[in-house]
């Protein structure tokens, strides 16, 4: 079922592997212009959901959008559906995640010159902000339907400033938990933890939001940071709800708790300023942290990605310039 030709300057790759390391199938993904891949999800039937970003015919004039498919466990292509507006549009998807009767749930940024990015009615905003800088995003939320032929919902959020999500995750009752990045002094808050922006008067800061299954409305939304900018990177959900994240963050009085591995910031020896990776658990209600804890070295530290077992265990995975990172049982010690 594999496309094995290149049919742009670049196109998005698919690879699947046995648990014993062995290509099960490896696949292009693409049209004639350059394309490019942000998130992957997989389903229980093996179905592999991406998402990012498909540029259509006309190379250089930005007719495309966020890029949403879907291959079957052989790499088929079953659907791809392109999420834009009708003019310039530079959208893209930068998380999937798939519930367990086969719906995609995608965010990422909404951007178009014509700002009509296909939204749904009923749907919690539909219609784009109005930003206080021409070239700021807003966000966006979408939900699928299995064949990929119609969006069940799909939902602006953003505020008068630049607005980017980078996660998302999905719980059993489908409510989509969301987290990234803000400029927005006015980003919807709803039973927040913070209710007011961080970052300073020109800084970005976190947010996680929580939709109902509807996609009508925000069960919960929060800023989440301290007093310099941070970016929240990814999220991930157990199965009682909480919600944990993890990005990085130049602030030295991010929200921590006590008790954890570094509750306070570092002691940072960079030339020019470098962060400090951070991870949060927020409560179901998301007006609590249950936990919060730096995580860092002497350098520039920064949480990429985060996922959670049925224990409650959070598996992060970042990136770090520092040779003090905490090390604990480590395959690669230095």
């Amino acid at each position: 079922g594999a496309d094995r030709t290149l049919d742009g300057g670049k196109d998005i790759f698919v690879t699947k592997f046995s648990p014993a390391g062995a290509i099960l199938y490896s696949t292009y993904l693409g049209g004639p212009c350059d394309d490019s891949a942000r998130d992957i999800a997989i389903d229980a039937a093996g179905n592999a959901y991406v998402t990012g970003r498909y540029n259509g015919g006309v190379c250089y004039a930005e007719f495309a959008g966020a890029l949403v498919a879907k291959l079957d466990p052989a790499g088929a292509l079953v659907y791809a559906s392109v999420l834009g507006g009708s003019l310039a549009d530079s959208s893209v998807g930068h998380a999937i995640a798939v519930d367990a009767a086969g719906h995609a749930y995608v965010t990422g940024i909404a951007s178009s010159a014509s700002q009509d990015f296909p939204t749904t009615p009923g749907a919690y905003r539909t219609g784009e902000c109005d930003n206080v800088l021409r070239f700021a995003n807003d966000g966006f939320v979408a939900k699928l339907s299995t064949d990929g032929s119609a969006l069940l919902y799909s939902t602006v959020l953003c505020g008068s400033g630049d607005d980017s999500p980078a996660g998302i995750a999905v719980d059993a009752d489908g409510n989509a938990y969301v987290a990234g990045t803000t400029g927005s002094s006015d980003f919807p808050t709803v039973n927040p933890f913070q209710a007011t922006r961080g970052g300073g008067p020109v800084g970005l800061t976190g947010f996680v939001s929580k939709l109902t299954p509807d996609g009508s409305q925000l069960a919960y939304s929060t800023y989440l940071g301290g007093s310099g900018s941070q970016a929240i990177g990814s999220i991930a959900v157990d199965e009682q709800g909480n919600a944990y994240v993890t990005g990085e963050t130049e602030s030295v009085d991010f929200p921590t708790t006590p008790g954890v591995l570094q509750e306070h910031a570092g002691n940072r020896l960079c030339i020019e300023g470098c962060t400090d990776a951070f991870v949060t658990k927020l409560d179901p209600s998301g007006s609590a942290l249950v936990y919060s804890t730096y995580l860092f070295g002497e350098l520039d530290d920064a949480g990429a990605r985060i996922a959670v077992d049925p224990a409650g265990n959070a598996y992060v995975v970042g990136t770090t310039n520092s040779s003090y990172f905490p090390i604990v049982d480590a395959f690669q010690a230095s």
